[in-house]
């Protein structure tokens, strides 16, 4: 079973410790999400696309799926 409250004050620090990495506010983005706390992940989540990078790509699906899960279809 994942720890997800331990995950969360984990990258939450890392943000804190590291403001310029993208993967740290794509992971903190990704466990708020998984933690039902979209008002939260959401702007995690556009940190990460805004610091570019590598992971891109990635940090842009992260937002994606987020974005879909705020505003599902109706």
């Amino acid at each position: 079973m994942h720890d997800l409250a331990t995950g969360e004050d984990s990258f939450r620090q890392a943000t804190v410790d590291h403001p310029d990495a993208a993967a740290a506010f794509n992971n903190l983005a990704q466990v708020l999400a998984e933690r039902g706390k979209l008002d939260e992940a959401l702007p995690a989540a556009e940190r990460a696309v805004s610091l570019g990078g590598p992971l891109l790509v990635t940090t842009q699906a992260t937002l994606a799926e987020i974005r879909s899960k705020a505003s599902p279809e109706k």
